[in-house]
Formats: structure tokens, sequence, C-alpha cells
């Protein structure tokens, strides 16, 4: 969770500076920061599902609005993702 966008997109080039240099076949594109909610910690304690507790947040729209582009998403022939979690698997 971000306070910010330049918070998101901050930690986002250093992910990707150590996945180029540890995993260069991944393919990293941001997508969006999920806003910082205090709402968050009443849904673990409730024990309810934050999207249902906090409906109106900001920071649901913020999940609904990476899930978008997710579904959008076509993925590239390399089989980045797919090669990934091939090779943690085989760990």
């Amino acid at each position: 969770m971000i306070r910010n966008e330049i918070e998101g997109k901050k930690i986002y080039q250093q992910l990707l500076y150590v996945i180029q240099k540890f995993l260069p076949e991944i393919k990293l594109s941001y997508l969006g920061g999920i806003s910082f909610d205090e709402c968050i910690k009443k849904a673990i304690q409730s024990q309810i599902p934050y999207m249902s507790l906090c409906s109106d947040s900001a920071t649901v729209q913020d999940i609904k609005n990476i899930a978008s582009k997710l579904l959008r998403f076509a993925p590239q022939e390399d089989k980045g993702l797919e090669m990934f979690l091939e090779k943690l698997v085989s760990i």
C-alpha cells in the first residue's frame, strides 16, 4: 500500500531494478498503486472481506483499476510470468 502515486512509482522502480538484475527474463509493468487505508485493519479484525466492508473507499477503486488493467493484459510470447512460475516451482 502506498501513501501517494510518487511513492508507488518509487517502489516500482526499486522492484524493477532488482528484477532486471536477478531475473532479466521477467518483464514488469506498473499498473498502479493501492492506497493506504485504515479500513483494512478493521476488515481483518472483523474477519469481513475488505471489499465488502469498505466498498466505497479509494483503495477498492485502486484494486478495481488494477484488476481491469490485468484483464486487458495480453501476455507476450516470451512467457515471462509462466517461465518465472516454472522456475519457482522447480526450486
